[in-house]
């Protein structure tokens, strides 16, 4: 916990918390000593994860890891939950904030799974200049779409052992057979 607060203030806000011989607060019993500590803890270690892993580098050279630490987002979220419930300076008001978006997300989920997925054949595949790919597939018949949408390609055990979902933009027109 950072914080500019004398320990004097610390310790009135917070009577509940690991406090020394002398009655204060002390930086380890706040860190080490509470639920809030502790998990704010694992938070800033899991979010440094999530963010190295998520550089130019790993992304590139390491996507498993990438793919991998950012499925950690479930964790994440639980230790957010369990750290705003500490009740070091005020009752719990996290849940109020984490309704919203935890019911969008789990529609977004609902909607990307029920989707239909279906298998198209690949009619070319090129790296164009700035190490852009281009990918060139048969369009289904009964697949409609505005230019500048985009679609999630998984990439069929790519070497990883799984599949690789990856959105590419399509820059076909509407009106033509193939999608690229």
């Amino acid at each position: 916990m950072i914080t500019t607060l004398s320990p004097d203030h610390l310790s009135c806000l917070m009577p509940k918390t690991w406090l020394d011989g002398t009655g204060q607060a002390t930086v380890l019993g706040l860190l080490f000593g509470t639920i809030t500590g502790i998990t704010g803890i694992l938070l800033v270690l899991t979010l440094l994860t999530m963010y190295i892993c998520a550089t130019q580098y790993a992304r590139r050279f390491l996507h498993p890891w990438f793919w991998n630490t950012h499925q950690l987002y479930p964790v994440v979220l639980g230790l957010m939950v369990i750290h705003g419930s500490g009740r070091l300076l005020q009752a719990p008001t996290f849940h109020y904030y984490l309704m919203g978006p935890a019911i969008l997300f789990t529609l977004d989920k609902l909607i990307s799974v029920s989707r239909k997925k279906r298998e198209i054949p690949l009619i070319e595949a090129n790296i164009l200049p700035s190490e852009v790919t281009n990918l060139v597939y048969k369009r289904p018949v009964d697949f409609h779409y505005l230019a500048g949408q985009y679609v999630n390609i998984a990439l069929v055990n790519s070497g990883t052992g799984r599949d690789e979902y990856h959105p590419f933009t399509l820059t076909s027109a509407p009106h033509e057979d193939y999608l690229s």
